[in-house]
Parts: C-alpha cells; sequence; structure tokens
C-alpha cells in the first residue's frame, strides 16, 4: 500500500470512544493516527449531557450491559485523575449522585417501580420524602411530592473531558488527521491492512496500518465495512437545551419526563429527546417547548435563565441497544460503536478492552455479550 507512514494502530472517529481508545493505545506505546470527519469532539459526544447512570438506567438494560455500566462507573475515579494528570484540565468530574424526582402520583408510581428494580438488583437507593428532597435541593418546586436519591450515578461535562482527552492523545504522541472521511477498510487477503481516506478537497489517499479500529457511532456503516457488517447502525436523535445564570442545584435532578443537569460555571442542561429521525439534525420549536416547560415545572427558577442553545445529537443505536466492542470477522477491524446513551460513561473500558485486543492480551468475559459476532450468532440462529 501506498500511503506513507505506517501506523500500529489507525482510529476512525474522534469522538470520546475514539479518543478514549487513541488515549489507552498510545499509553501502551502504540502508534495511532486519529481520522475525523469534522473535528474532534463535533459529534454526538459534544451534545452530550455526561450522566454516568449505571444506576438509574438499569432498569430497563440487560443484566450484562448493567455489570458493564456499574463496572465502567467504579472505575471512572482512577481513569479521571490519570487523564487529568497528563491533559493537564480538570473533566469537571461529579459524584453527587441523583434525584428521581416525583410531581404527581404518576410519577410517584413510575418512580416506585424504579425503585424496586433497583433494590431487585441489589443497587442503593435512598427513598425522599418532600421535604427530604426540600432538604438537599430547596430551589425544586413546591409540588414535590417525595423522589428517591441514587447516589452511584455521578456526572461529568463532555466538552471539558473531549477537551482533555485531546490534549492528553496530543501530549502522548498520537496524530489527527482532520478533516477527513474514511470511504472504507482497505482489506488484503483476508485481513485489514489499512483506510482509504478523502481530504475536503476529494484526494484520495490510502492510509496502512498494523490493525484499524472503527469509532465511528451512528455513521458506523456497510459502505466503510463492506462485507464485515451484517448489521446496522442507526442514529437515534436527541435535542438538549443550554441555559446559563445563577446556580439553581447541585445534583442532577430527573422526572419521568425530564432531566436537569447543572454545572459548576452556572450553565443548566435540560434534556433530552429520543427521536427516530434518522440523521436529521435540526432542532423542533415543539420538542425544545416541552423540554423547557417540563424543567420548569421540576424547577421554577429554570424560568429566568438566559437561553444559550439548543444542541441536536446523534446516538448510535443497535437493533438489542447494547454497543459493539471488539474483533469483526474480518482480521485486524474492530469496533467500538453502539453505545447509545452509555458512550460518556463506556468509553474508558471500552478503550481498555480494544487496547487488550489489539495487543493480544486475554479480555475480561464481560465484554463477550458485546462483540460484534454476537450479531451473527443471533441471525443464524
Amino acid at each position: 500500500m501506498n500511503g506513507g507512514r505506517s501506523f500500529d494502530v489507525i482510529v476512525v472517529g474522534a469522538g470520546v470512544i475514539g479518543l478514549s481508545i487513541a488515549y489507552e493505545l498510545l499509553r501502551r506505546e502504540r502508534s495511532v493516527l486519529l481520522i475525523e470527519k469534522e473535528r474532534p469532539g463535533a459529534g454526538a459526544s459534544s451534545v452530550a449531557g455526561g450522566m454516568l447512570a449505571p444506576v438509574s438506567e438499569s432498569e430497563d438494560q440487560p443484566a450484562p450491559l448493567t455489570d458493564l455500566c456499574l463496572l465502567a462507573a467504579r472505575e471512572y475515579p482512577v481513569f479521571v485523575g490519570e487523564l487529568e494528570r497528563v491533559g493537564g484540565r480538570t473533566t469537571r468530574y461529579r459524584d453527587e449522585g441523583t434525584l428521581w424526582v416525583a410531581l404527581n402520583r404518576d410519577d410517584q408510581e413510575e418512580l416506585a417501580r424504579l425503585e424496586a428494580a433497583l433494590h431487585e438488583r441489589d443497587l442503593a437507593v435512598e427513598k425522599l420524602n418532600a421535604a427530604g428532597i426540600a432538604e438537599l435541593e430547596p430551589h425544586l418546586s413546591p409540588r414535590v411530592l417525595g423522589g428517591l436519591r441514587v447516589p452511584g450515578d455521578h456526572q461529568i461535562d463532555p466538552r471539558a473531558l473531549l477537551h482533555v482527552l485531546q490534549r492528553a492523545v496530543r501530549a502522548l504522541g498520537g496524530r489527527f488527521l482532520c478533516p477527513s472521511r474514511v470511504r472504507r477498510v482497505i482489506a488484503q487477503d483476508g485481513r485489514a491492512v489499512g483506510v482509504l481516506a478523502v481530504d475536503p478537497d476529494g484526494s484520495e489517499r490510502a492510509l496502512p496500518a498494523e490493525q484499524v479500529v472503527l469509532a465511528t457511532g451512528a455513521w458506523t456503516t456497510s459502505e466503510i465495512l463492506g462485507k464485515a457488517a451484517p448489521f446496522a447502525v442507526r442514529p437515534v436523535k436527541g435535542q438538549l437545551v443550554r441555559l446559563h445564570g445563577p446556580a439553581l442545584i447541585r445534583h442532577v435532578a430527573h422526572t419521568p419526563d425530564v432531566y436537569v443537569i447543572p454545572r459548576e460555571d452556572g450553565e443548566l442542561l435540560i434534556g433530552a429527546t429520543v427521536e427516530e429521525m434518522g440523521f436529521d439534525v435540526s432542532p423542533r420549536a415543539g420538542a425544545v417547548m416541552d423540554l423547557l416547560r417540563h424543567a420548569w415545572e421540576l424547577l421554577p427558577g429554570s424560568y429566568d435563565l438566559d437561553f444559550v442553545a439548543v444542541d441536536v445529537g446523534l446516538r448510535p443505536a443497535t437493533e438489542d441497544h447494547a454497543p459493539l466492542i471488539g474483533p469483526t470477522d474480518l482480521d485486524g477491524l474492530l469496533l467500538a460503536t453502539g453505545h447509545y446513551r452509555n458512550g460518556i460513561l463506556l468509553a474508558p473500558v471500552t478503550a481498555r478492552a480494544i487496547a487488550d485486543w489489539v495487543a493480544g492480551s486475554s479480555i475480561d468475559p464481560r465484554f463477550t455479550p458485546f462483540v460484534p459476532c454476537r450479531i451473527d450468532a443471533v441471525e443464524t440462529a
């Protein structure tokens, strides 16, 4: 292949998953080229809320995914500490926990189901009456009937995380190629040997590597993968509102209809919609109105905050809503995609697993349910 320098690994996609994989590989002294079609962190990662919620999300997840999310949450503080040391900046990681709040009888019934599900899985949850909620967050609505405190759910600022990851990757010698779009994986003798990239001026270049990792989110298409992809990753649209002003709350606060996420700099995030709209990234007035109304019902003071922006992202989802992590049928090609609503949380453990596969090391068996070949097994059963 005539493409100049060969890298140990080419990572396609520079969102939180791709950047985390590059960071982990570089720590293990692999040479890495990151290719991104826009700019690093420009996709779904930069518009994520940043909730690290392995406990709250467990109600609607299969046990293997919950176990992986809980593992990720336990390892996150160590990951953050080392990353901030290398990157030289804060990721704004916070561990106050999450409050689930009931504003009416229907909410109470839904929270009762959540509490029962968490108890069934032996996950920590504390039931609070209205006075207990008000003591923790006095600016929440006086209509609050009670709720739950979930101490195992934390948060991080995805934009700060992306910034620190980029700094760390550069500090460790990682290379970036962006904007550049990967047209396809190049295979030779049954093995991935690089990628064909297209620059903004339309010129193509073949870039060689010992192994290729696709961390391309919702853009993990058969066009790139060719015969290596008997499955589909689809985009799921999410809209998120950003406000700014005086700090009103410390905890992430949820109702069944909305969540609000406070940042230390006075930003307040309101989210998020879940829409099957293909690759449409247009903000919609109705969705924004619903988010603002639900937020006002939960946190009346949000009415007086400055309106900053509406962000739209595309979550990558598989048919079973479980991620694709690991090797494909094409030797030398690995996937790290389909994380849906858990991308920020699962990025560090995904990176560790991919780096283990690249090195030929033994793999944590907790990743077995998420290898791409599981799709083949289901389809041929």
